[in-house]
């Protein structure tokens, strides 16, 4: 009788394209984030022949279909990883989205407003998962916000270079899109250069010295293009992540060695000081009718041209005002309710609004995620700065949102301060000690990845 033998060969699924699939979904996660702040895709909008929340949620739900692709890929192959502090930090957002929704359902909504509990319960979520599958992509997060924010800064340039921009210009976008002034507010235009400089400064490198010096050129111009369109906000977020940059850089240091970055730094400043000199009374000049300026002078005075003052006081009242607002808040929307206005009104502070409408509660459990992510990150990066440049302009770009948040952010609109707080969770994280039985209880099989091949034995084909 002729022998048989069962041989087991192992067959891998693979799929045509060696492309990460994680990479377009990052790039239109990040394109979904700006998408509603984004003024130019306003002109553009109107050839699809629908209306921008229509087109926004198109652009969502086809993210979301890449990554659900994407994952059943995971899962066929069996290089799905369910990662258990990222699902951790999901399951901390969702506590907060829940009691966001028992306080909309016992102490009510007061403006007849159903866009606020929206943005917390189904699109803060979202946003959160786009960031989360984003992490081990984020230099292509980087790419988008370096491509969109540096049209703004072209459209900032054209202006100057026909000679038509006057101090205080705030309509740079209008002339190019035939659109209505108000529409093109200063803070937007700032909010966009204030991106293209942190932006910049991923390119700034020791090995491409005349490129980065070519690169703190452009920085210098659009913070004084930022001081000539009159944002203050942006303007105070901007100098808070230079300040990072530059004191966790080599140029600031205690070795006084000449390093690459130093001669960056110097042949810059050396640049910068000749066009100085050679426009020293125009710059007097600037500074002196520059908006900005003016609107930081009239502060120190003690006039509140902004209402900022005003509204940070009435929102610790309200906070403030018994036990109840004190631990649950007054209720999503009292705070326009409260001054005597409608809608649109808000704290401009966003944990101030969250205070005084969700409570104590209501703020420690929007935060709590955060907090726990930003552990993660020290823990396995040693910093919260990062550990890389990507990990590192991150970062930037997340204390550049937060200091945004405090002085123009609003709880309706947080999703962006929500997806640059959860992109901060490291790209790779290697569990250790008392993790690494929590990871194994999240490993997962390949739904196929072993086929049993039956071949017969050679001899018995000979035989036959």
């Amino acid at each position: 009788m002729a022998d048989k033998s069962i041989t087991t060969a192992q067959v891998e699924i693979s799929f045509p394209w060696n492309i990460d699939p994680y990479r377009v979904p990052a790039f239109l996660s990040a394109l979904a984030v700006y998408f509603i702040s984004y003024i130019p895709f306003l002109y553009i909008i109107p050839y699809f022949g629908i209306d921008k929340i229509t087109l926004f949620i198109i652009i969502v739900l086809s993210n979301l279909t890449l990554l659900i692709i994407a994952k059943l890929s995971e899962a066929i192959t069996g290089r799905i990883e369910f990662q258990p502090h990222s699902l951790f930090a999901i399951c901390l957002y969702v506590v907060f989205a829940v009691y966001a929704l028992c306080s909309y359902a016992i102490i009510g909504e007061f403006l007849n407003d159903i866009f606020t509990i929206r943005t917390l319960t189904i699109v803060n979520p979202v946003f959160a998962l786009f960031a989360l599958a984003s992490k081990e992509n984020k230099k292509n997060v980087l790419g988008a916000t370096f491509i969109l924010s540096f049209i703004y800064f072209v459209f900032f340039v054209r202006p100057i270079f026909q000679g038509n921009v006057q101090i205080g210009e705030i309509n740079i976008l209008g002339d190019v899109f035939e659109m209505d002034e108000r529409l093109d507010t200063y803070q937007n235009v700032n909010m966009y250069l204030g991106l293209f400089v942190i932006s910049i400064l991923y390119f700034i490198s020791r090995e491409r010295i005349y490129f980065s010096i070519l690169c703190f050129l452009l920085c210098i111009f659009s913070i004084t293009g930022m001081f000539l369109i009159g944002g203050r906000t942006s303007i105070i977020a901007v100098a808070v992540v230079l300040f990072i940059y530059f004191s966790t850089s080599p140029i600031v240091g205690r070795r006084l060695r000449i390093s690459s970055y130093s001669l960056i730094f110097f042949f810059s400043a050396l640049i910068g000081a000749g066009v100085i000199a050679m426009y020293w009374n125009d710059i007097i000049q600037f500074f002196q009718q520059s908006i900005t300026v003016w609107r930081f002078s009239i502060l120190l005075e003690g006039y509140d041209a902004s209402g900022r003052l005003f509204l940070f006081t009435k929102s610790l009242e309200l906070f403030l005002t018994n036990i109840q607002t004190f631990l649950f808040g007054a209720g999503i929307n009292s705070f326009p309710v409260y001054i005597g206005e409608g809608k649109g009104m808000y704290p401009h502070n966003v944990f101030l609004e969250l205070l005084c409408e969700y409570g104590l509660v209501g703020f420690i459990l929007f935060l709590l995620p955060i907090v726990y992510i930003l552990h993660v990150r020290k823990k396995q990066l040693g910093t919260f700065y990062g550990d890389c440049k990507e990990e590192n302009i991150v970062f930037l770009l997340a204390v550049y949102f937060w200091v945004h948040a405090m002085f123009t952010g609003d709880v309706g609109s947080s999703w962006v301060l929500l997806f640059f707080s959860f992109l901060l969770m490291p790209s790779r994280i290697e569990p250790s000690g008392r993790d690494k039985k929590r990871w194994e209880f999240f490993r997962h099989e390949p739904l196929v990845s072993l086929v049993q091949v039956h071949e017969e034995n050679p001899r018995q084909r000979d035989h036959r």
